[in-house]
């Protein structure tokens, strides 16, 4: 067992989730209507700004004022993620509620890597491990996790509307548990072709108690490239694709990776 591990497992009984809990949870988090769907494609790139895959992010308008919002990453080698987020509107269709996430993350011979499932409407989530096991888990009232919608998350904060965002996370690897995120803006870029304001945003995971200070560092800091002012803001991301990595970059078509690394 590696140490990463062990932490974890040992930090997941000093900060269970509540398992069984009988009160409904329903997620916190409101999200503004956006203001243009569609599709972007993307490329990925490893860490030496080799393409090796692509990917496809589409917000879609659904009956009844509902959105979809789908993510697929395919690398050469074989590997897909898939994540799908269905939000449901409220206050008069202005904004829009979580109702259910899922992702599966495919091998390269198509076997399960690791499965999600969260009902937000039944406060019930299911992780699915590479045996097909799968461990169900009650979430309390109020969470605010988002696997999935991320950039909906951070636009605020792109926007400039506030200093700093706070949210979930639900991990799977192992023990499922749920992880706090801050997110904060760490600069903005005027200099990229065809955008005069881009916001670069890090989120890292916390980890409350007296093992926080260990397993801070085996954590991942994840970026992200938003343009407030554009019609669709995801410009790209670079964060751990599967579980056990890779880290990859993707970024939207027409960016370069050396406008944004500067």
């Amino acid at each position: 067992m590696g140490i990463l591990r062990a932490l974890l497992l040992i930090a997941a009984a000093a900060v269970p989730v509540l398992l069984g809990a009988s009160s409904r949870a329903e997620s916190s988090l409101r999200f503004e209507m956006p203001d243009a769907f569609g599709q972007s494609t993307a490329v990925v790139y490893d860490d030496a700004g080799r393409p090796i895959g692509t990917a496809r992010m589409a917000m879609r308008r659904q009956s009844g004022g509902a959105v979809r919002a789908e993510i697929e990453t395919k690398l050469e080698t074989g590997e897909v993620q898939s994540l799908r987020a269905e939000l449901e509107p409220v206050s008069d269709g202005r904004e829009l509620v979580l109702a259910s996430q899922d992702s599966r993350s495919i091998g390269r011979n198509g076997e399960l890597i690791v499965g999600m499932q969260i009902d937000h409407r039944r406060g019930r989530a299911v992780c699915t491990d590479s045996e097909q096991r799968e461990v169900s888990l009650e979430l309390s009232p109020g969470e605010s996790i988002a696997n999935v919608p991320v950039n909906l998350v951070l636009l605020p904060l792109a926007r400039g509307a506030v200093q700093e965002v706070e949210f979930q996370f639900l991990l799977c690897r192992g023990e499922p548990r749920v992880l706090d995120a801050s997110a904060a803006l760490t600069r903005r870029l005027d200099d990229i072709p065809g955008h005069r304001d881009v916001a670069e945003i890090r989120y890292t995971f916390e980890v409350a108690g007296f093992l926080s200070t260990l397993i801070r560092p085996f954590l991942p800091i994840v970026v992200f490239w938003m343009a407030p002012d554009a019609p669709i803001p995801w410009m790209g991301h670079r964060m751990p694709i599967f579980p056990k990595g890779p880290t990859v970059t993707v970024l939207r078509e027409g960016i370069a990776l050396a406008e944004l690394s500067r």
